[in-house]
């Protein structure tokens, strides 16, 4: 330290000591009382700094809104930031939280600001196609004529398109040479033929 930043210093000191009273300088002396130190924060730079919030803040929601796809992309782009930080930025987007969310809980939230739902909302909200629905019926049958019938019979698997469908829902591997009925026979041995198959390596 300088002689010149030594006497700066201590005229600093000798200044802030004539603002004491006499009761708080006995204080001060007897260790019963300390300085605090506190930064006085303009205007200018308070709004500077907002500023600075605001284009981070700007920055991660055109983030989220390019690259964020389901729950765990946003958790991916806001793990990184703190509860506080996070709370901010809701605060940002006008997203109400309560004192007991947790960072778990503000994903959730911010992904439904945007509209974005996990694996297991979508799986809810998308309904079951026919052919869904056709091959989990197919899945409970265990007798290969009961299946062989329903499969027949059934309105909507009476053109080679729709067994195909059909088969690709069920991941049954098919090829576009095969027939109708090639297409037919495979769903059958792919499914209720391959349980039936099972059952009598086990009996054995």
């Amino acid at each position: 330290m300088t002689k010149k930043t030594t006497e700066s210093f201590l005229e600093l000191i000798v200044n802030q000591l004539k603002t004491l009273r006499d009761d708080q300088y006995e204080k001060l002396l007897k260790g019963e009382a300390t300085f605090q130190y506190i930064e006085i924060v303009s205007e200018d730079s308070e709004s500077e700094t907002k500023n600075e919030e605001n284009d981070v803040f700007d920055d991660l929601t055109n983030t989220i809104q390019s690259e964020a796809n389901d729950l765990q992309s946003i958790q991916k782009l806001l793990s990184k930031f703190t509860k506080k930080e996070l709370s901010i930025f809701c605060e940002h987007l006008n997203i109400q939280l309560v004192s007991r969310d947790t960072k778990a809980s503000i994903y959730k939230k911010v992904a439904s600001y945007f509209n974005i739902s996990s694996d297991e909302e979508k799986s809810k909200k998308e309904p079951k196609n026919e052919f869904e629905t056709i091959g989990e019926q197919l899945k409970t049958i265990q007798e290969f004529q009961t299946a062989k019938e329903f499969l027949s019979n059934h309105e909507q698997l009476q053109t080679k398109a729709k067994l195909v469908k059909l088969a690709k829902t069920m991941n049954v591997h098919i090829t576009t040479r095969l027939t109708k009925a090639q297409v037919f026979t495979r769903i059958l041995e792919s499914t209720v033929g391959s349980k039936l198959r099972a059952k009598g390596i086990r009996e054995k």
